[in-house]
């Protein structure tokens, strides 16, 4: 009598296990398929919804038009102030870098000289 109810609980945990592991798996597929169409980038597009956006960029930088003269002098100044040696720090100093990769993106992208067209 134990031996059969011993049996009938293992079989049960067993099943049970079985079906934990195969929605887990289904699971974790189903979040990688959506991630990978949340992140998918058409061939136009420079720049994810994850990176800066370009009014932050120039907020950061401290700049009202894209100006590539002003948004150097703006880079050298912010990166040179926000670096450890001044009592910055490289969190800052990274910002700051980002904001001006993100101009730079958008100046080479506006920029008639350097667009391929070919």
């Amino acid at each position: 009598m134990s031996e059969s109810i011993f049996r009938v609980i293992y079989q049960g945990a067993r099943i049970a296990y079985k079906a934990l592991v195969k929605s887990i798996v289904e699971e974790i597929e189903l979040s990688q398929q959506a991630a990978k169409i949340r992140y998918q980038h058409s061939p136009d597009q420079e720049f994810s919804k994850k990176d800066m956006t370009l009014a932050e960029a120039m907020q950061i930088l401290n700049v009202e038009k894209v100006d590539p003269v002003l948004v150097e002098k703006r880079f050298k100044f912010l990166f040179e102030v926000n670096g450890k040696s001044n009592g910055g720090s490289f969190y800052l100093q990274s910002k700051v870098f980002r904001a001006k990769q993100r101009i730079d993106g958008e100046i080479k992208m506006l920029s008639p000289c350097c667009n391929d067209s070919k």
